[in-house]
């Protein structure tokens, strides 16, 4: 992976109120979203429709500073859909008491390739050459994440402040990496050619369940969603690995290609807590949110097998990857507020943690680096909200931002592993990212003339 998103548990939010509110409505949560936040909710809202949140975008910007030349940095930005949540709700006759929702969800995606070119530049860098030498170095770095979840949820009140529910989601997972590593260097006695390219692919199939509470007093709205650790019915990984040496001499120059396909591997997603308070207070609701992660012992996301770089040229040391993941347990809280403005216009503020989990996080770095020490992205996001929302009797119209970032120190790797080339790099390397979500939603319920989103009767908003 190139970046630590999949260890930051609060990185998405679904839902335009819920990305407004920072995901701080487990106790809380009004629209169709939760089926993913509080399946329990569902037999409190009243008359749950079928509803369209329109779009909603993101900027990314990825920048990795000093960590392959000082004072140089890899930067890449993008700007597209965020992911979503189409969600519907239905009953069944025979079952009066039930409610049932499905849902798709694409619960991540990403795809962010970085590219950084040195320029032609002079420098000593070869132990057998005489003089100095000009170089030039282009590295690329790739990543694309992609899961969605498909589900089915249920509750079912217990009696009129109390209900329970659950949700089942089946997922899709496909996670690719790479790294392209192309040096050239000009010596005294011709020129020298390096090439790297490493990739690597992991597939998950699998399931994930949510168990729920949902309580409506007098004062205040509770919940309590209990996230069960991912079940893996798939997993599969490739690897695949080329390096070229040309022009240093016969003795040193060497080529290695290796592929491997159905490799074992492994992804774990912990059990999580979330307890969550909706507070109203006059026209206004305070939203409150804990949630606890359990953390997973070290394992291997992809067993890949040593391999020889050359049988043929006795300087090369066999090469072994170890791509290890362990996650430590954290807590997050979030907070949102829902004001009342007018009887037209509300208004959305909202403040959450995203604290990183890992311990040790499987990325392109350790591959390039070749080394037995571990190159870990542990990155804390602070999330920030708000927004406005416009109440029509056709319809809600919810336009907003959120923002976050987070930043990751880390050793940078070995710019070339040839051990009679001595390049100059910085110990320390960083990367940042930051990212910008725009909301532009429309809550349009099709069934009904009562919006149940807003829980006001049209001519409430004519008086």
């Amino acid at each position: 992976m190139l970046s630590a998103q999949e260890g930051n548990y609060k990185f998405e939010n679904y839902g335009s109120r819920s990305i407004l509110l920072s995901g701080s409505v487990t106790g809380s949560v009004e629209d169709l979203e939760l089926a993913y936040y509080n399946p329990a909710r569902l037999a409190q809202v009243d008359n749950p429709i079928f509803s369209i949140n329109a779009k909603a975008y993101q900027w990314n910007l990825i920048k990795i500073r000093d960590a392959f030349d000082d004072e140089e940095e890899l930067k890449s930005s993008q700007f597209g859909g965020i992911p979503s949540m189409l969600v519907g709700a239905f009953k069944i006759k025979k079952w009066e008491k039930h409610q049932f929702a499905y849902s798709f969800i694409t619960k991540s995606r990403s795809n962010y390739n970085l590219s950084f070119d040195s320029g032609l530049r002079e420098e000593d860098i070869i132990d057998i050459v005489p003089g100095p030498e000009e170089i030039n170095s282009v590295t690329s770095l790739g990543n694309n994440l992609k899961e969605e979840w498909f589900g089915l949820s249920w509750a079912m009140p217990i009696d009129s402040t109390f209900s329970v529910g659950a949700s089942l989601f089946g997922s899709t997972y496909r996670l690719n990496s790479s790294n392209n590593r192309r040096v050239s260097i000009d010596t005294e006695e011709g020129v020298i050619a390096y090439n790297q390219l490493i990739s690597f692919t992991q597939k998950s199939y699998g399931v994930f369940a949510k168990l729920a509470l949902a309580w409506k007093l007098d004062k205040m709205d509770l919940g309590l969603t209990v996230s069960l650790p991912y079940l893996a019915v798939y997993n599969k990984g490739k690897f695949s690995y080329e390096e070229v040496l040309a022009g240093s001499g016969s003795d040193l120059d060497f080529l290695t290609k290796v592929g491997f396909n159905d490799l074992d591997s492994n992804r774990r997603v912990p059990l999580s807590i979330a307890v969550g308070a909706g507070i109203p207070i006059g026209r206004t609701t305070i939203s409150a949110n804990l949630e606890w992660y359990s953390g997973t012992g070290n394992y291997r996301r992809i067993n890949i097998p040593s391999f020889d770089r050359d049988e043929s040229n006795e300087q090369l040391d066999e090469l072994s990857f170890n791509l290890n993941e362990e996650l430590r347990s954290i807590v997050n809280f979030a907070v949102g507020v829902e004001f009342f403005i007018s009887e037209r216009l509300k208004g959305y503020g909202s403040f959450s943690t995203d604290f990183s989990a890992y311990k040790d996080n499987p990325n392109i770095f350790d591959l390039i680096d070749q080394t037995e020490e571990d190159i870990n992205f542990r990155q804390d996001y602070y999330h920030v909200g708000g927004g406005v929302e416009l109440i029509f009797n056709w319809a809600n119209l919810i336009l907003g931002a959120n923002f976050a970032q987070a930043s990751a120190n880390f050793r940078s790797p070995e710019p070339l592993p040839l051990e009679y080339i001595t390049t100059s790099s910085t110990n320390g390397a960083s990367l940042i990212n930051t990212r910008w979500q725009f909301i532009i939603g429309i809550d349009i319920p099709f069934l009904d003339d009562l919006n149940p989103l807003t829980r006001k009767e049209p001519e409430e908003l004519d008086e």
